[in-house]
Parts: structure tokens; C-alpha cells; sequence
């Protein structure tokens, strides 16, 4: 659907996204850079995980339910504030299959575009809308 398309929509047949089944799942990674606003601030890395195919754990109904792939996202954010933080974001990059021998974190991440990854999709409660839980990315895998 174009930007165009959706801006001439007509709300009534807006609905809220479905949310990706619990399993695991490919999905194809994007990291974005967010610097901190203030000294104050912490920076992180927002991951953007676009589902590229269910493995056998997932309910085949669910997965039809969902509709188009590529059209499902899962949001998931990496805090950088430690030696912890650094080491989660360098072996999620190491099993995605990133080079990082030598770069920087910075250019690692930008480096990640595109690659693939399985992981384990769960959902937790959301208290604001039970009817849409967070989805949570965790049991990082080579999609290799």
C-alpha cells in the first residue's frame, strides 16, 4: 500500500496490527543508532524485525491469521549503557552472521541491515490493551 493510499483510507476500515505469533520465526533484522537527547539520556539501538518465516513451533492458523508477512513487524529496543549492553548487541550481531572484526559497534550495526536471524517470539501482558501484548524477540539463532 503507498503512502498515498493510506493517507485517502477511510479510518472505519482501520484496524490495530495483529501481533506475531509466539514461536520462533526468521526474520530480517534492521538496527537504527538512536543517540541520547541529553547527557542524561541512555542511547540505544532500536531493532526492527521483519518476519520472514514461522518454523514448525508456530500454529500454521495463526501464521494465516497474521496475513502478510512483510506487512508484521516486531519493535524491540537494546539499551547501550554498559559492557553488558555492548556484549548482548555483539553477539546478536555475531549470530546474525555480521562481520565485526574491526569495526566499530557503530559500524557493525549499520552493517546488520538486511541479515537474518531466528528468534523466539513471546508475548507479555500490555495492562493499557490486554488485547495487544508486547512482543518480545529472545532465543537469538543463526537463520543460517
Amino acid at each position: 500500500m503507498s503512502f498515498k493510499d493510506i493517507l485517502n483510507r477511510n479510518m472505519d476500515d482501520v484496524e490495530a496490527p495483529k501481533p506475531v505469533p509466539v514461536g520462533t520465526w526468521t526474520f530480517k533484522m534492521s538496527l537504527k543508532l538512536k543517540a541520547p537527547k541529553t547527557e542524561d539520556d541512555d542511547g540505544y539501538v532500536q531493532g526492527i524485525f521483519v518476519p520472514i518465516g514461522a518454523k514448525d513451533d508456530v500454529s500454521p492458523d495463526e501464521v494465516a491469521e497474521l496475513g502478510e508477512l512483510e506487512n508484521a513487524r516486531v519493535f524491540q529496543r537494546f539499551w547501550l549503557r554498559d559492557n553488558r549492553d555492548e556484549w548482548k548487541m555483539k553477539q546478536l550481531l555475531v549470530t546474525a552472521g555480521v562481520e565485526v572484526s574491526g569495526k566499530t559497534l557503530a559500524e557493525a550495526i549499520q552493517a546488520a541491515d538486511g541479515y537474518l536471524i531466528d528468534a523466539a517470539v513471546s508475548h507479555d501482558p500490555n495492562p493499557d490493551d490486554p488485547q495487544r501484548p508486547y512482543e518480545r524477540l529472545t532465543a537469538f539463532a543463526s537463520a543460517a
